[in-house]
């Protein structure tokens, strides 16, 4: 008797909760991911490096060989209360620029990067969330700059979601688009539970072949992409589960007194 309601407790108290995920929430240790390409810089929100300079194409070219600028973006961290069971997204951010400020427009080649990140700890959970925002010049639809997230785990490919200045599947009511704007905002998508790793493609998108652009227009432009990642809550035990472990361990401590007193 004993022994299975100790075993009925213990089951009880495991099926209240959720897994653990992530040991550290987004970048907050650098060692917390993984990425086999450069081009990802961990950024501290509220520092210098969170401000993100959104730069026109070649058409707004400057003397100085950079593109005209169109805004100053504040990368601020996602209110922990806009991410249901989750702890939120820490003190750190990572930011994936296709050209680093440094480089002339001209110079900026960069049409495609990937990038594959391993989760730091378990495989998530529910109430895991990757983070996306999308910041660029691009406004038409012939330039149509995209982030691509794909989930994996065990059991392989686990679905992906986008990001875009235009969205390329109306019937996708999880595909977030800019519409034009320079600035997606935030976009928390959920994470499939059982995600241990997660690759990021961002595309430099053009049509050199559009009517009235030049051969190579797709160039111009740097898209810059901001990421980061929200864990779950940790499990905390129901309070219909703890009065009842209370309980529980309260008929133990009967059982107990029965005996030593059948023993004496």
């Amino acid at each position: 008797m004993l022994k299975k309601l100790a075993y009925a407790l213990t089951l009880t108290a495991l099926a209240s909760g959720q897994a653990f995920a992530l040991t550290d929430p987004g970048f907050e240790v650098a060692n917390n991911w993984v990425t086999a390409s450069g081009g990802l810089t961990r950024v501290q929100y509220g520092t210098p490096g969170a401000t993100v300079a959104i730069r026109d194409d070649a058409y707004d070219m400057q003397p100085d060989g950079y593109g005209g600028l169109v805004a100053n973006v504040v990368v601020g961290a996602t209110a922990t209360a806009d991410l249901p069971g989750s702890i939120g997204v820490g003190s750190s951010f990572g930011l994936i620029e296709t050209c680093a400020a440094s480089v002339k427009i001209n110079d900026c080649a960069s049409t495609a990067q990937a990038y594959t990140f391993n989760l730091g700890g378990p495989a998530s959970a529910a109430g895991d969330y990757f983070l996306v925002r999308l910041m660029t010049a691009d406004y038409e639809p012939e330039f149509n700059d995209k982030v691509t997230i794909t989930y994996y785990g065990l059991a392989g490919n686990l679905g992906s979601d986008h990001v875009s200045v235009f969205t390329e599947n109306a019937a996708d009511p999880y595909w977030v688009e800019t519409g034009g704007y320079w600035d997606s905002r935030w976009a928390a998508f959920a994470v499939p539970t059982g995600t241990n790793s997660i690759g990021v493609q961002v595309e430099n998108r053009a049509d050199p072949l559009a009517s009235g652009y030049l051969p190579g227009y797709e160039k111009y432009n740097r898209p810059i992409v901001a990421i980061d990642y929200a864990a779950a809550v940790s499990p905390v035990p129901e309070a219909d589960v703890t009065a009842m472990m209370l309980a529980g361990l309260g008929v133990l401590g009967m059982v107990a007194r029965r005996r030593n007193k059948r023993a004496a």
